[in-house]
């Protein structure tokens, strides 16, 4: 007898345990749901200055490239392209927003047909390479005591067709890999980059926050 009313208490104990986690469970998701999601910003650049179309393609940036020679490095453009530029970014239609600068350092590195290096018998040497462009990004806003007030940066290494620092694919998708001040909700997000290679070649950045 006393066994049987130990074993119904603790069924009943089992019982009000799982309705209290089922409730905390219930509480738990409603917070989630409720929860402000930090909203994604889109920022804009591009490539050549509105003034100047278009009659004239004048480069938003100043910026330098430079060559690292080998064997495999000879093609113009394609084999040996290396850049770094900075230019600020701008409005949806190319006017500049003051104290807000965007960075890049990029790598062109070419395929197997770009460095027609041949071998003893006289056939391509297969190194199974494509066309590869790594660029890294340096998002940089400023106030106006020139005072860094936030920041993201990341890099990506893709797959491209393009030559100098026109990239030939549509679209990517860039990680953030640091992210502070007005922007460091933003770290370990990514950033959804649109191109767009006519007119003024707007470039579209939609930034989210880490899921």
């Amino acid at each position: 007898m006393v066994q049987q009313e130990n074993k119904k208490k603790n069924i009943l104990l089992t019982l009000k345990i799982i309705n209290i986690l089922l409730i905390l469970k219930i509480i738990n998701d409603t917070l989630k749901k409720n929860k402000k999601r930090i909203p994604d910003i889109v920022l804009y650049y591009s490539l050549f200055l509105p003034a100047y179309q278009p009659n004239k393609n004048i480069p938003t940036s100043n910026s330098f490239k430079y060559i690292i020679e080998s064997n495999q490095s000879q093609t113009s453009g394609k084999g040996h392209y290396n850049a770094m530029s900075v230019r600020t970014l701008c409005k949806k239609d190319g006017s500049s927003i003051i104290n807000s600068y965007i960075m890049f350092k990029g790598f062109r590195t070419p395929g197997d047909t770009d460095s027609k290096e041949l071998d003893d018998f006289n056939n391509p040497i297969i190194r199974s390479l494509k066309r590869m462009y790594f660029e890294e990004y340096e998002i940089t806003i400023i106030d106006e005591n020139g005072k860094n007030i936030g920041g993201i940066g990341g890099q990506l290494q893709y797959q491209d067709e393009g030559v100098g620092t026109a990239t030939s694919v549509p679209e990517l998708t860039f990680p953030i890999n640091q992210a502070y001040g007005i922007y460091s909700k933003y770290q370990h997000g990514n950033i959804n980059w649109k191109y767009d290679n006519t007119g003024i070649y707007l470039r579209t950045l939609t930034i989210s926050p880490p899921n």
